[in-house]
């Protein structure tokens, strides 16, 4: 399908539409350009289900989360994504899929499967999820290996052909690392920029002395105005490369998607703010009246 067009380059990022009511949902948003939906894995994963899965620190405008990926996974999604990626399309909107492997699993197996599920789907364009799970010791992220990304994407390229849309999710990173991307001749369309940080230290309760969090050693992902920071600071890295890129981390406002789009994102558009929202369709609503204002 073409490109939306006549409407903010708006893009709802992986990790908060998974199943068909979300994702439904922001299709009757006549202001939102795209959804990612995702990210999926083979296997039905529950992440740390059972345990407190997020903190917002109203003070510094951080959100700590350690949803650690949970998803109903491929055959589930099987199920309704056909027609909920379908009715999403026929509202206007670009679908991409993300798809992710696991810690206890081999990427260079399960994406490029993945890869061709998510088309089969109906997706536009495939997000390969590089910048989670979170990275660990004994789990490096994918996106820090130039090499290892590369292998992975030519046997994603091997499984599905030269012409579908490929996206890249990447991690906050130096300028060093996104120049030698840049210059590496990766089969990818697009980066997706950037990630939430990881491991960071949840704040303690004062009365108890323990994280809020009470999983993962008290470390969690986090994503406020440094992470803003940060998406700002690789936007203008990865413009300099020559893919196509979509900007997260840190948005709060419709100023900060008009702001982005002038610098050269291709979409824009954030997570956090929406999961926080007791109505995310009024978050969307509010970032389309404060973009126009912007521009």
């Amino acid at each position: 399908m073409a490109e939306p067009t006549e409407r903010p380059p708006t893009i709802v990022g992986a990790g908060f539409a998974k199943l068909a009511l979300e994702a439904t949902m922001l299709a009757e948003e006549q202001t939102l350009a795209a959804q990612t939906l995702g990210s999926y894995s083979i296997q039905e994963w529950h992440g740390y289900r059972g345990s407190t899965t997020a903190y917002w620190d109203a003070a510094t405008g951080r959100y700590f989360n350690v949803v650690n990926l949970e998803n109903p996974g491929s055959e589930q999604a099987s199920g309704y994504l056909p027609e909920t990626v379908k009715r999403i399309k026929d509202a206007g909107q670009y679908v991409l899929i993300s798809v992710v492997a696991l810690k206890h699993e081999d990427p260079h197996k399960v994406l490029p499967r993945m890869a061709e599920w998510a088309l089969e789907m109906g997706a536009d364009e495939v997000e390969i999820n590089g910048s989670c799970p979170s990275q660990s010791p004994d789990h490096p992220l994918l996106c820090f290996d130039v090499d290892e990304t590369m292998t992975v994407v030519d046997g994603i390229r091997c499984k599905i052909g030269p012409s579908p849309r490929l996206a890249l999710k990447m991690a906050p990173m130096d300028a060093d690392l996104i120049h030698t991307y840049a210059q590496s001749g990766l089969g990818v369309n697009t980066i997706v920029t950037t990630n939430t940080h990881g491991n960071q230290r949840v704040p303690t309760d004062p009365r108890t002395g323990t994280p809020f969090i009470k999983v993962n050693q008290g470390l969690a992902g986090v994503s406020g105005p440094h992470i803003a920071e940060a998406a700002r600071a690789n936007l203008v890295e990865w413009l300099k490369s020559p893919f196509d890129v979509i900007s997260l981390g840190g948005v709060t406002d419709g100023a900060e998607i008009a702001y982005r789009e002038r610098i050269g994102a291709k979409f824009c558009g954030g997570v956090q703010e929406l999961h926080r929202a007791t109505n995310p369709r009024r978050v969307i609503q509010r970032w389309a009246q404060e973009y126009v204002d912007a521009v």
